[in-house]
């Protein structure tokens, strides 16, 4: 290029370059992290990939020298920018490098980047990204001789046989869609606003339902069937699911999580109504507000500092607007600073679409937005957090992950391993 090219035109070069539908391909990813010299070929020119990746991190600090917000960086928001960052994120798992959050497992690939990507053939949303697969368990290999659904089955068994952790459990649809797949298998086809969510993601903190205990499959699976056998107990049945469901970003946290209108709701279908006294609705209240924000609280925090904490987190959520200019806020800034990186978690939860729920013993929890009454909450071996399930006969189908409280460290996990009930989903 001479120096008669404008910086716009340099811009426009490597936006266009950015967006060719080479950077979409679901193979790339793959390719491109596992090799130690990775090349692009453009034209009559080779260059390192790498010097690309350089290139747009340079370009993005200049931009914001310049008083240029990220979100607003045309550059990094072409399809190229967005592989160039996966690239650089399975390259360090490869290279076993670990960022703040610990290691990405073979599932948390697969949930960024598989649904991100274009193939012409269905089953490469999964087979393009099995060199990521966790060692040294069995390895999940190719087959395309399966048809698509039975390719994507057989990929959900092999990654809860596995790795003995039910996770994938947090992606799937759920029983809104039996027809497709089996409900506890993830269709990788489906766009990202179709999957379930996982509410124990790495940085779910000390979510530990089952207590530690892992998926052992009964016997191994067979490719093909509709039918996986799990292990754990059902513990609950929802009685009544809030109609309150969010699923679009407000700039307002408050408006997202809607605390007072799920009260208000709650509180008519109570049997019997809560009395005046300022401190019961304050403590019922900010026990919604835990439950609606998947509020971790962890195993080892005393009775008296968990009530102390939710009433702090109401606290946050009733002074949101105003809270620096609070003087407790000042003295114990980062304590509070914590609360509220609690309750912008719980918007993200929230746009998801989950309802609130209140089931037989009177328990809250939050499910995904297709749960419903006569729906069983269970607490599955392998899994960090509780799950719903729709009883079908003797069989159940997966609706998703939950949060429900007073079951979310294993602490009122009572049964031996033994004793657990086989659970077939279907």
């Amino acid at each position: 290029m001479g120096a008669s090219y404008s910086r716009e035109d340099y811009t426009s070069a490597i936006i266009s370059l950015l967006n060719r539908n080479w950077f979409s391909r679901a193979w790339v990813i793959q390719e491109a992290a596992l090799s130690p010299n990775p090349l692009i070929m453009h034209s009559t020119e080779t260059f390192d990939l790498r010097l690309l990746d350089h290139l747009v991190l340079a370009f993005s600090k200049v931009s914001r020298t310049e008083g240029v917000s990220l979100r607003d960086l045309t550059v990094l928001k072409t399809t190229g920018a967005a592989t160039l960052r996966h690239i650089q994120t399975c390259r360090q798992r490869v290279l076993s490098i670990v960022d703040r959050r610990g290691k990405l497992e073979f599932l948390d690939i697969l949930q960024r980047f598989a649904l991100s990507v274009k193939a012409t053939d269905p089953r490469d949303h999964v087979y393009a990204f099995l060199a990521f697969q966790d060692r040294p368990l069995p390895a999940l290999k190719p087959d395309y001789t399966l048809s698509v659904e039975m390719a994507y089955a057989a990929a959900s068994a092999a990654i809860m046989n596995g790795s003995g952790s039910l996770s994938l459990l947090g992606l799937v649809r759920g029983s809104l869609y039996p027809y497709i797949l089996p409900s506890w298998a993830v269709d990788w086809r489906a766009a990202e606003s179709r999957q379930g969510s996982r509410i124990d993601q790495r940085d779910g903190g000390d979510f530990n339902a089952s207590c530690g205990r892992i998926h052992k499959a009964d016997t191994p699976y067979t490719v093909g069937s509709p039918v996986i056998g799990v292990r754990g107990k059902v513990i609950d049945i929802i009685k009544t699911t809030s109609p309150i469901c969010r699923s679009k970003f407000h700039p307002d946290p408050k408006s997202c999580i809607l605390l007072f209108e799920e009260f208000d709701y709650i509180q008519d279908i109570l049997p019997e109504p809560l009395s005046l006294d300022s401190d019961a609705r304050t403590g019922f209240a900010a026990r919604i507000l835990a439950v609606l924000v998947a509020y971790n609280q962890g195993p080892s925090i005393s009775n008296a500092d968990k009530e102390l904490s939710l009433n702090n987190l109401l606290f946050v959520y009733n002074n949101l607007a105003s809270l620096e200019t609070h003087e407790e806020y000042q003295e114990n800034m980062r304590y509070f600073w914590d609360l509220k990186n609690a309750l912008l978690h719980g918007v993200a939860l929230r746009i998801k679409k989950r309802l609130f729920f209140a089931t037989r013993y009177e328990s809250f929890g939050l499910g995904p937005s297709d749960i419903r009454r006569g729906d069983v909450v269970c607490i599955l071996h392998g899994s960090k957090v509780p799950c719903i399930l729709r009883p079908m006969g003797r069989q159940y189908r997966v609706v998703g992950q939950c949060y429900y409280e007073q079951w979310m460290y294993g602490d009122s996990v009572d049964w031996q391993e033994k004793n657990a009930d086989t659970l077939e989903l279907i």
